[in-house]
């Protein structure tokens, strides 16, 4: 909440209405009225109401409770900010407010685990991020510049550390990481995992999903998959990664859509289907039926490749579904690159949408890939290194590439004479 902004905030425990959960809002000259419904409460009946039947009568019920209810203050803490556990005297970052008719509770990673802890069990931290105040203040304990610096990092998200590694009951085996680690360095929340077959995509992206479940990224999760390899997923994620994964049947897909009509989205879930079931289910075409999810893994991936199918289709409307797709396939090269722009229209929608556009992507890898190579190979001289380095920086995505400090470093140690 603004301070800057006036705001009263009230809280009533009432079961006599039959509204699901979720936020309700009206804004009007200036002055907004909210519902918070933190339980979805009975059944709306057979004949769903529309979106806009359901905030007015949460506002009528928003009218009818306010004079009954307790006021409380305003939170002092934010969604995201990191604070200090009183009890333990430890950092926790605040993962979700929670009102209370005492006030304000707090959703908390503390101790390995989410926990909810009061208000007053919180305080903040007694520095600040600013650099102005870094600069008029007086300096930090070094407890507290700590503080700082995680603070800073949990806000900004990590890219080169694994809050989850060593909680799989897996094989290490270092290769496996690098799509994980490739995920969190990108902008896209998105990736194509396209291992020979056997090297174990499952596991990486079981160590992915693990990664994204112990940030919080992943309350929402569904994994599509051809019918043949349900078993194998359900019993991996389970024993390997301790995620159990519900199969949506028919039933369970008939209900699940029956909620969404009538606005009753799960807060949670982490669901698997056969991709023939999903692609068949009629409602899921529906535009105005979405299923609101954090992130989609989809096995064999290739099968979606066709643009004229109902899988391409499919595909598209798992990429809408979701802000972090994970797509996983042994052949995408092997079935020529009109099939690999297809995957990649999944999952870069609006980016590559022609053959020349991924051309254009792809034009400096394979001197890129011969240069790494060349790196252990004594029989390359330094001179067709250079050669392959001009390759790079001719080409159109590939100038982006050469502007790095490290090519230019590059180029002055290959510029030297080879002993």
């Amino acid at each position: 909440m603004d301070p800057q902004v006036n705001t009263s905030s009230r809280f009533i425990s009432a079961r006599e209405a039959s509204l699901p959960k979720g936020v309700f809002w009206h804004l009007s000259d200036g002055a907004g009225r909210v519902l918070i419904v933190s339980d979805g409460f009975g059944e709306l009946g057979f004949e769903a109401p529309t979106r806009e039947e359901r905030v007015e009568d949460a506002l009528a019920w928003l009218d009818h409770w306010w004079p009954q209810s307790v006021e409380i203050a305003a939170p002092r803490f934010s969604r995201g900010e990191v604070c200090v556990h009183v009890p333990t005297n430890s950092t926790v970052p605040v993962m979700e407010r929670v009102p209370q008719v005492s006030g304000w509770g707090y959703r908390v990673f503390l101790q390995n685990a989410i926990q909810t802890v009061s208000e007053h069990a919180l305080r903040p931290t007694r520095s600040s991020s600013s650099l102005e105040r870094w600069l008029d203040e007086p300096p930090l304990s070094a407890d507290d510049f700590g503080v700082v610096l995680t603070q800073a990092k949990i806000q900004n998200g990590l890219t080169d550390t694994l809050f989850s590694y060593g909680a799989s009951k897996t094989m290490f085996r270092a290769y496996q990481f690098k799509p994980v680690l490739r995920y969190l360095d990108s902008h896209a929340d998105r990736i194509l995992i396209a291992d020979e077959v056997g090297l174990g995509k499952t596991i990486s992206a079981g160590l992915l999903w693990t990664e994204l479940h112990a940030r919080g990224l992943a309350r929402r999760t569904l994994v599509v998959c051809p019918s043949s390899l349900l078993d194998k997923w359900m019993r991996e994620m389970d024993e390997r990664f301790n995620l159990p994964l519900e199969e949506l049947t028919k039933e369970r897909l008939d209900t699940l859509a029956a909620d969404l009509y009538a606005g009753r989205y799960p807060a949670t879930f982490a669901y698997i289907c056969s991709l023939e079931r999903l692609r068949a289910y009629k409602p899921f075409e529906d535009p105005e039926l979405p299923l609101d999810c954090d992130l989609v893994i989809v096995d064999e991936a290739h099968q979606l490749r066709n643009p004229e199918t109902a899988s391409f289709r499919l595909g598209l409307r798992l990429s809408d579904w979701t802000r972090s797709l994970v797509m996983l396939s042994a052949t995408p090269l092997n079935l020529g690159r009109r099939d690999l722009l297809s995957l990649t229209r999944l999952l870069l929608p609006g980016e590559v949408e022609q053959q020349e556009d991924l051309e254009q992507r792809l034009d400096h890898h394979p001197a890129l890939n011969r240069l790494r190579a060349s790196l252990l190979d004594p029989t390359v001289g330094n001179g067709q290194r250079r050669a392959w380095l001009d390759q790079i920086h001719n080409a159109r995505l590939g100038r982006a590439l050469a502007m790095r400090p490290a090519f230019s470093d590059l180029e002055t140690v290959l510029a030297k004479p080879e002993p």
